[in-house]
């Protein structure tokens, strides 16, 4: 199911599904949809999508691009750069040109 309806308390409700033991498949689909939102829709992006999507990446899950590029734009637009950020902003640089990255995949820019 498609929707550009994005609920209220969508990530209040998301917050407590993963600390419930949600679904990895069903976390991944919803931080999808607000990682749209923010990248593509212009949406005021939650400092919990943010944090969400920092630990889907250090868990190494397979999140579609514009969950890392949603983080990207975050990073940029607060423009607090630590080595953390750089090393992750890298490394989702370096799977994009070489074309790795997963869903969504970008085979050159």
């Amino acid at each position: 199911m498609f929707t550009r309806c994005y609920p209220q308390e969508g990530l209040t409700v998301l917050k407590e599904y993963i600390r419930q033991g949600g679904r990895e498949q069903v976390i991944l689909a919803y931080l999808t949809f607000e990682s749209y939102g923010y990248f593509v829709g212009g949406r005021q992006g939650d400092p919990f999508l943010f944090e969400a999507l920092e630990k889907i990446t250090e868990k190494d899950w397979e999140s579609d691009i514009i969950c890392r590029l949603a983080l990207l734009k975050n990073y940029a637009s607060e423009n607090e750069w630590n080595q953390e950020r750089k090393e992750r902003a890298e490394k989702f640089l370096q799977r994009i040109k070489i074309g790795g990255s997963s869903s969504g995949t970008v085979r050159s820019l």
